[in-house]
């Protein structure tokens, strides 16, 4: 069922912790800071400029790539604002959405392109889309069967408005409470989020649909990840939550290729953790980019 492969990814949160500093004698409880924050751009190349922010002011900077294609870092921004505590988190607009350059064209909205960074410390993947792409396609496929045929209907109708008219928020907002209900086990979770995944301008929205969603997904072939994972020689903690529609095998798998890794399954949470179990995805997180492994991060062996 590629058309619903096409039309949105679950988002995928990558932190890289670019200069983690060295781990203390354990997690320190993460609150609600208020931390500094600074806005701006920066040069990409060829004519790109990413939007960027800044939030918080500490020793070690955690880059997080927001999910998509075509989302925005509005989305997921404010709800990992607790992190600031102790870490300075730099979330940016991937290129072709949000405030950064709306690209257009194939050659720039090629999926290699959206992860900037070049360094890491630590990498830190939650709820990550299958390293294989027939794998993502079968979820999906697996996905809309068990949507009931109403549900679908107005799926249908709601991106019909939003392709009619991509400035049109109250769609986009209608379209997606339905795509991701079932990725919540809890389904007032969902109200939690500070979150907006319909951010941006109705030309960046438009830019979505009628460029982004076109190309990123495309230009990544019928992938398959694992070779490029073995390369990675940063530590890396996986964190999958046990009712995500994308099964938790494929967090192992990603957690069994890259050399220096630790899965973390988080029981009776679907495709959001830091909305479902707040408490025990910060304090995971807030321990591994301290530099120590969270409890029951276990090491995932290849079969």
């Amino acid at each position: 069922m590629m058309t619903s492969f096409y039309r949105v990814l679950p988002p995928l949160c990558v932190l890289l912790s670019a200069n983690c500093y060295a781990p203390g004698a354990g997690p320190t409880p993460v609150t609600k800071p208020e931390p500094e924050l600074h806005e701006g751009y920066v040069e990409a190349g060829g004519g790109v400029r990413l939007f960027y922010r800044l939030v918080g002011a500490k020793s070690d900077t955690v880059i997080v790539l927001h999910g998509g294609p075509g989302f925005t870092m509005e989305y997921l921004a404010k709800d990992l604002a607790p992190l600031a505590a102790h870490h300075t988190l730099l979330f940016y607009d991937q290129r072709g959405s949000g405030r950064s350059s709306l690209v257009s064209d194939s050659a720039a909205l090629d999926g290699q392109r959206f992860a900037e960074a070049d360094r890491i410390g630590r990498l830190l993947i939650v709820d990550g889309i299958p390293l294989r792409q027939q794998e993502l396609v079968q979820a999906f496929d697996q996905l809309a069967a068990h949507r009931d045929s109403a549900t679908q209907q107005q799926m249908r109708k709601w991106m019909d408005a939003r392709r009619a008219n991509p400035g049109d928020a109250t769609a986009c907002h209608a379209y997606y409470v339905l795509w991701f209900g079932p990725f919540f086990v809890d389904p007032s979770a969902m109200s939690r989020s500070q979150g907006d995944f319909c951010a941006g301008t109705p030309e960046s929205r438009r830019n979505k649909i009628a460029s982004v969603d076109r190309y990123v997904a495309s230009s990544l072939g019928s992938w398959d990840w694992r070779p490029a994972l073995r390369r990675v020689n940063a530590p890396a903690l996986i964190i999958h939550g046990s009712a995500d529609p994308l099964p938790a095998e494929g967090g192992r798998e990603w957690a069994a290729a890259l050399p220096d890794a630790r899965f973390l399954l988080l029981r009776g949470v679907g495709h959001f953790p830091y909305l479902e179990a707040q408490e025990s995805f910060f304090i995971a997180v807030d321990t591994f980019l301290r530099g120590s492994w969270p409890k029951g991060a276990d090491r995932v062996t290849t079969p």
